[in-house]
């Protein structure tokens, strides 16, 4: 008689338990995930001159010193996307509809993530390019050089 009730109250512990994980486990991935764009921003306060090619749509051309570092952000800023699509699978509850928009935006304001995208499309994910231009990717096309 004294057996149901405390086996009933250690399902239920059991159950408020792996409730706690999941949360634990949410609040990790959403980390995660903010922990790679953080970064880039982070960059971009400690580097102010380069964010116009972020979110002001200023252009640079390929013979252009700094040419290199800019690519290297918005290959840094891709793969922060492409991490966002692997992470949001896990955690479908939380409205990542607004991190998309945010995305969207600074895509289309950005010449060279615009670029490095369309120069390197099998490297990121059919997801991250949706995320991006609205539309899958043309695999396998990469522009000539």
């Amino acid at each position: 008689i004294i057996g149901l009730p405390i086996l009933t109250l250690t399902l239920l512990m059991i159950g408020r338990q792996a409730q706690y994980a999941h949360h634990t486990t949410m609040s990790q991935i959403y980390q995660n995930t903010a922990d790679g764009f953080a970064t880039v921003q982070r960059y971009f306060m400690d580097n102010p001159e380069y964010r116009p090619y972020f979110y002001d749509g200023k252009s640079i051309d390929a013979v252009d010193p700094e040419y290199v570092r800019v690519s290297a952000i918005a290959e840094f800023f891709l793969h922060a996307v492409h991490n966002l699509t692997i992470h949001r699978r896990y955690m479908q509850e939380y409205p990542w509809y607004v991190w998309e928009r945010s995305l969207r935006d600074i895509y289309n304001k950005s010449p060279i993530l615009q670029q490095f995208l369309y120069e390197h499309p099998d490297w990121y994910t059919a997801d991250v390019h949706r995320i991006l231009t609205g539309r899958s990717p043309t695999l396998g096309t990469r522009p000539p050089a």
